[in-house]
């Protein structure tokens, strides 16, 4: 007789992560009992109930199942890389955690993350840096409320940090963009198939426009092969973020290798692709019985995106005269958020891919926004550039464009801030 004081009990999201975190303790080169700690951490500041609803929160009918929450990615993904993340967020935590306001921040980061990860970093940067009274959320002028206020040699720094929208860590962007390019030809009742050689990670707004490229040229490609009894319709579309095939295809068996249709002028015509979707169609018996003698199915369509062989992580965005001046109208828009009824001096800390750029030898476009924002504008004391490097060890790469006559006290404040990790 069995025996029924056995219960199958499924272990929690949070608590998986813990167990896999202390297993890259020898490979990140962390003691054990800093990991237990830092998720302890986490844990407190998040809720374990929260983090593990997160866990498992994601859209049911995507391909790759992204969670809604990147938290919700970095505990049920559990690898080497999350469990770094995981570091560098307690460790921000652990250097603001008497600063006042920071329940604010954390509220925020269960919303809208990638911005208040970058005001906590800054946060935790200025405090490392040697600033002290450090304040998230101060009120501004008009109702308003700053990123940060804090305090420099009996100075006051208020601190505003802005995220560009297309500073959307890279890492995943050609998964996200196969993705919605996959749900873009779902919507067309023909097996297409859409190819993209990119030379570089596209950013949010290259995602749209691409995705607008497509969605016009799947209408003209199923336009032209309405009459076309050998689906031979292809269209080739050349951009400066680079190539676009798409092909009215038919369907193959759903199980086989991807055989990706291409125009003849595609510029890729390997299957050493970065990554690639399909979708399928499978009859419910074969899904729940695994039967090897049922029709599987048939594979419909496909997207297929290659990266550059030699940097897969290169970024689109150059500090042009065009990307320069659309950086620097975004940064004074923003400047009006910063401003206070008082004489505080005012610091901008903006994350963009323009940061990489401008560090690799594009200097000429740094001083001019250093000229158009810091110089021009009355109390601004120094604009910092930032872009995160996600990596084992996730650093922020910073170019400091500071105030010719900013006060000499908050100088080397402003320098140890600005050391790259």
């Amino acid at each position: 007789m069995a025996d029924r004081s056995f219960v199958q009990r499924k272990e929690s999201p949070f608590s998986f992560f813990a167990l896999r975190a202390l297993g890259f303790a020898d490979s990140l080169h962390v003691e054990i009992g800093l990991i237990s700690e830092a998720l302890g951490i986490i844990g407190t500041a998040f809720g374990v109930e929260w983090l593990n609803r997160e866990a498992e929160s994601f859209p049911r009918s995507a391909a790759i199942p992204f969670r809604r929450h990147p938290l919700g990615d970095m505990i049920s993904t559990a690898g080497e890389q999350q469990v770094a993340d995981a570091l560098e967020l307690s460790a921000h935590l652990t250097a603001v955690k008497n600063s006042q306001g920071l329940p604010a921040v954390i509220a925020g980061l269960k919303g809208y993350y990638h911005s208040a990860l970058l005001q906590l970093a800054t946060g935790a940067r200025l405090a490392r840096a040697g600033a002290s009274d450090i304040e998230f959320e101060p009120p501004a002028s008009a109702n308003r409320a700053s990123d940060i206020r804090c305090t420099v040699s009996k100075h006051s720094l208020r601190v505003e940090c802005y995220r560009t929208t297309s500073s959307i860590p890279p890492v995943d962007a050609h998964i996200r963009l196969a993705q919605l390019l996959l749900d873009t030809a779902r919507t067309f009742p023909h097996v297409v198939h859409v190819a993209v050689n990119l030379v570089g990670l596209p950013t949010s707004d290259m995602r749209r426009q691409i995705e607008r490229l497509v969605a016009d040229g799947l209408r003209d490609v199923l336009n032209e092969a309405s009459a076309d009894r050998e689906y031979r319709a292809c269209l080739l579309i050349e951009s400066h973020f680079g190539v676009i095939s798409i092909c009215k295809a038919q369907p193959t068996k759903a199980g086989s290798f991807p055989e990706l249709r291409r125009h003849s002028g595609f510029p890729r015509q390997d299957d050493e692709w970065t990554i690639c979707l399909r979708t399928s169609l499978s009859p419910k018996e074969y899904l729940v019985h695994s039967a090897p003698h049922l029709d599987p199915g048939e594979g419909r369509s496909m997207v297929g995106i290659w990266l550059p062989e030699n940097d897969a992580s290169t970024s689109m965005l150059v500090a042009d005269d065009a990307n320069v001046q659309k950086l620097g109208r975004k940064i004074e828009a923003k400047l009006v958020q910063a401003r206070s009824s008082s004489r505080d001096s005012r610091v901008l800390v903006v994350q963009t891919p323009l940061t990489t750029s401008i560090a690799d030898g594009a200097l000429q476009q740094g001083e001019r926004l250093r000229r158009k924002i810091v110089e021009a504008h009355d109390g601004v004391q120094a604009l910092m550039l930032v872009e995160r490097r996600r990596r084992l060890q996730t650093g922020y790469l910073v170019v400091p464009l500071i105030r010719h006559q900013a006060p000499a006290a908050i100088l080397p404040v402003l320098g140890r801030f600005a050391k790259t990790d």
